[in-house]
């Protein structure tokens, strides 16, 4: 599922920012990459049992912008934050809708870290359970 919700989360961005300006990562580039770009990640997953076979799966994600050299970078990751909040507040993973929550962002040495996490519950197959085949009571058996 992370893998689709990631897929949802590209497919959003590219709606508002075209790939021919922006170049978008959603694994480790050590060196090379090219700027304007954006990286998505996932920062951490939990998963808490609620009733029965039943759970709840939180995602959190953080899209960072890397603004090209030189320029206002500052006025330019408001900009984009501004556009994420719009565009990632809902996506499509594998058809299902996610809804973001949560969704924060702030600057750091002129680098654009936007946060958004996407909630959903699932339910786990239960195995099916075994049977006995007899059971003795006071000593007599009885068969099912």
């Amino acid at each position: 599922m992370v893998n689709a919700i990631v897929l949802g989360i590209a497919q959003k961005i590219r709606t508002v920012f075209n790939e021919s300006e922006y170049s978008l990562y959603t694994e480790n580039v050590e060196q090379g990459f090219k700027e304007p770009c954006f990286f998505v990640q996932l920062t951490s997953h939990a998963q808490k049992q609620r009733l029965g076979n039943r759970y709840k799966e939180t995602y959190c994600f953080e899209v960072s912008y890397y603004p090209l050299e030189g320029g206002n970078k500052n006025q330019e990751c408001l900009t984009v934050a501004e556009g994420l909040c719009e565009v990632l507040e809902y996506i499509n993973a594998e058809g299902d809708l996610l809804r973001g929550t949560n969704l924060s962002s702030k600057i750091t040495e002129g680098i654009l870290h936007f946060y958004v996490e996407y909630n959903m519950f699932v339910l786990r197959e239960e195995e099916p359970e075994v049977n006995m085949a007899e059971v003795i009571v006071y000593g007599k058996t009885y068969e099912w």
